[in-house]
């Protein structure tokens, strides 16, 4: 029994692929009058919409390029939801930009922007039937392998999926986790109990343990890193039902901000406002979705972020077996900062996805080089839109990409010139190791003219065969046809990207981008001679400094291991280690990357200005794989000591140990087994204090806002944090009391009631943090009368002289 693959529906009959249009369209506006009528199907309609405004238009867009990728199903959704997001982002800044111009108030609203995305998918599917039928739609090709555990085959030109082997134990496993991640939530929510998210961590070790001891069906490695991505995300961001964390609150603010004003105020000074990740996909998602932006936040976005490893896991199989590259993207969504810190910053999570995609085509030579590049400005662009550090990352890194490629151009060009000197035509090692020399004879004829390598003299291809020096000159045509081909890197996409980086940061947010980039860099050389201070680098104060028990220091020795054994897998690189095939260019990305980390532990003020963990978290994008070389190398060096067990297999079951050990510490587990140890997790420790809201204090900050929000209110550093998502002007209460303004409200929350204080820290140094702890409020809230109180949330008003 078989049914059309969906993911792949850019490669269907014209016909088919209008009805799933016209189907999709009459069901969404079916259940928008069902909800204008009283009789909503929320759920429903949200499935609808989500699939509407995710696939359809890059599917659409994916048809109108003439794609032609016999890759996995599994790459082609995450090109289309990539393409998707990208399309949602510039749309609403054109419609913000047009309207505005024709004097239209209320650019974005649910009305307009809505109304545009559905003319823009009838012109889209306009021009896919004028286009035609697709010319290659009769090739027949198989697919090797059934990527999201099903079995996919293409048959003229059209995919379909065998649901007979649709069940299977390892499939019926992971489809589990990311319901115990949800459930987790829920429970933690109504009861304050952590069994199932515990019971969660222990799952996803399993598996783990079985993909390293070689008992996990590979051919669903990518569905099982996406479950288990989103399973992590969710059972930290369903936690309490509004939002919760840092950069988030003002993300949310932000966005909302849009949906009240109904346009985008380009101009306010603030670095958020650049982020087309915050102040358009947000609105648009809640607008064609018809959902709280709330859990838009909470949902849709670690959805969208749970693909980014994913795009990893197909990167890294290009350059490492299917089994190492898998373990690689565990130590990516094992650390913490994935499903922690991340949550809380969910214009980087956009601008991530984005650069994943652009990577994944840099390492895709079998695409079209036109059709590549024209996908590489787009998701270029999609950075530099999403997230202002990681562009400037990114900017460095293909700076340093493009020197290293010039110093190295006068040896490629001796090289080049060496193969155009040869008279005959030769081909790549595997298939020199045809045995049919009629093969031969056809792999000779058409193997380089892909690259522009012509009118050779053909000779004997015996005399090919028995030449001693032919692997030499088998070397030089891979390293030619990697230059020619599979070359990603070029300066007109650089210049394009620096350019519109500078012009898209100097006229939105007045600029706010550039100028804090600026004030950074001056920073940094200000204080250059401050080079390996620990006052002066939060990532080397994070290396030195004692922990407060010694769980909690072997919890940073094992993040110190990690980065050994990547940094020992990039040594094996620098040694021409024969570990991997990695492409040229990710080669130098990875130095890059490497570089940046060092630099953020050396560097005064480096690592302050993203975080270091956060800087550690964007690095391991390139990195993740040489932690896995790094093991390989390792075991190698020492084999003499493991010669009872196999090479491969103690790389493997080692790596698989590790990283559970991590997944462990870092989830929170291990700390519930030590009623000493302070939680680490608000998934584990409903008593852990954190920036994080119950409805009682949403409640507050909503009267807050609606009676007093023009005026100067404080909050402890955790509730500040989350106020700032209804009164941007929040202030902490500062340390020194001589500093307090008596006119300003004050706000307590649950924990502060329960505790009787407010938490405080301070900065010292290049943000290292030098903690209080909870300070006695009674100096603070002296002569203030309490103006609030709903028992789970006080307010006092200004001091009563």
């Amino acid at each position: 029994m078989g049914l059309k693959n969906v993911i792949r529906a850019y490669e269907w009959e014209v016909d088919s692929l209008l009805k799933l249009v016209v189907v999709l369209l009459t069901i969404y506006f079916f259940l928008l009058f069902l909800d204008e009528a009283g009789r909503p199907l929320e759920l429903l309609q949200v499935m609808v919409s989500l699939i509407i405004i995710l696939f359809i238009p890059g599917t659409l867009f994916l048809r109108l390029l003439k794609w032609e990728y016999r890759e996995s199903s599994m790459e082609v959704l995450l090109y289309t939801l990539g393409i998707s997001v990208a399309i949602i982002l510039f749309l609403g800044f054109m419609l913000d930009l047009v309207l505005g111009f024709m004097g239209v108030i209320r650019t974005l609203t649910p009305g307009s922007f809505n109304t545009t995305l559905v003319i823009l998918i009838l012109i889209m599917s306009y021009l896919i039937y004028r286009q035609g039928p697709r010319k290659n739609n009769r090739i027949k090709v198989e697919l090797p392998s059934p990527d999201l555990g099903f079995n996919f085959k293409a048959l003229q030109g059209i995919n379909s999926m065998d649901i007979r082997n649709m069940i299977s134990p390892p499939l019926l496993l992971i489809l589990l986790v990311p319901f115990l991640g949800i459930l987790s939530a829920h429970l933690m929510n109504l009861y304050d109990l952590n069994l199932l998210a515990m019971v969660l961590i222990i799952l996803i070790g399993v598996v783990t343990l079985l993909i390293g001891f070689k008992k996990f069906p590979e051919r669903i490695f990518p569905l099982a890193i996406f479950l288990i991505a989103l399973s992590l995300l969710y059972h930290k961001s369903l936690i309490t039902t509004y939002i919760w964390g840092w950069d988030v609150s003002f993300e949310y603010y932000m966005a909302q901000e849009v949906v009240r004003n109904g346009y985008w105020v380009m101009q306010t000074p603030n670095n958020y406002n650049s982020m087309l990740s915050v102040v358009i996909l947000g609105p648009a998602l809640s607008f064609f979705t018809g959902m709280n932006m709330v859990w838009v936040f909470k949902v849709v976005y670690p959805f969208l972020f749970a693909l980014m490893p994913v795009s990893m896991y197909f990167i890294f199989k290009r350059q490492l077996n299917s089994t190492m590259a898998c373990l690689s993207v565990f130590l990516f969504i094992f650390m913490f900062t994935f499903y922690t810190e991340m949550l809380a910053l969910l214009r980087q999570t956009i601008a991530e996805l984005f650069l994943v995609l652009l990577i994944l085509l840099m390492v895709s030579s079998d695409l079209k080089r036109s059709r590549r590049s024209f996908l590489a400005v787009i998701f270029s662009l999609g950075i530099v839109v999403s997230h202002y550090g990681l562009s400037y990352i990114w900017m460095f890194a293909l700076i340093f990409c493009g020197v290293l490629l010039l110093l190295n151009a006068p040896l490629d060009k001796i090289n080049t010139f060496i193969i155009h000197l040869l008279p005959l035509k030769l081909t790549l090692e595997e298939k020199i190791s045809t045995p049919d020399s009629s093969s031969r004879q056809e792999y000779l004829e058409e193997d380089l003219k892909p690259v522009g390598v012509i009118n050779f003299k053909r000779i004997s291809l015996k005399g090919l065969w028995n030449n001693d020096s032919s692997p030499r000159t088998i070397k030089l045509i891979q390293k030619y046809r990697e230059d020619r081909v599979d070359k990603f890197f070029s300066w007109p996409l650089v210049l394009l990207f620096i350019i519109f980086l500078i012009t898209w940061y100097l006229y939105t947010a007045s600029s706010s981008p550039l100028i804090s980039i600026i004030n950074a860099v001056n920073d940094i050389f200000s204080n250059i001679l401050s080079f390996m201070d620990p006052d002066a680098s939060q990532g080397l104060s994070l290396v030195l400094v004692q922990q407060k028990s010694f769980l909690r220091d072997i919890h940073k020795y094992l993040y110190l291991v990690s980065q050994f054994l990547v940094a020992l897998g990039i040594m094996a690189l620098l040694l021409k280690q024969n570990v991997g095939k990695f492409k040229k260019e990710y080669k130098i990305f990875s130095l890059a990357a490497f570089f940046l980390l060092v630099a953020g532990v050396a560097v005064p003020f480096l690592s302050s200005q993203f975080n270091t963990s956060r800087l550690l978290h964007m690095a391991l994008i390139f990195l993740s794989p040489f932690f896995m070389v790094g093991v390989f190398w390792g075991f190698s060096l020492l084999k003499s000591f493991f010669k009872r067990i196999p090479l491969k297999k103690g790389v493997l079951r080692f790596s698989a140990v590790f990283l559970l050990v991590i997944l462990l510490m870092d989830s929170g587990l291990v700390y519930q087994f030590f009623p000493t140890e302070e939680g680490i997790s608000i998934a584990m420790d409903p008593d852990y204090d954190f920036p994080k809201f119950n409805q009682q204090e949403v409640i507050a900050s909503d009267w807050v806002k609606n009676n007093f929000g023009l005026e100067g209110i404080y909050a402890d550093k955790h509730r500040a944090s989350v106020l700032r998502s209804f009164l941007p002007d929040c202030e902490e209460i500062p340390v020194y009391k001589d500093l307090i303004q008596s006119d300003y409200y004050v706000f307590m929350g649950t924990m502060n009631i329960l505790k009787n204080g407010v938490y405080l820290y301070q900065m010292t140094g290049a943000n290292v943090i030098s903690e209080l702890g909870y300070v006695n409020p009674e100096d603070i809230l002296k002569k203030r009368p309490k103006i609030y109180d709903n028992g789970g949330s006080w307010i006092y008003g200004g001091k009563v002289e």
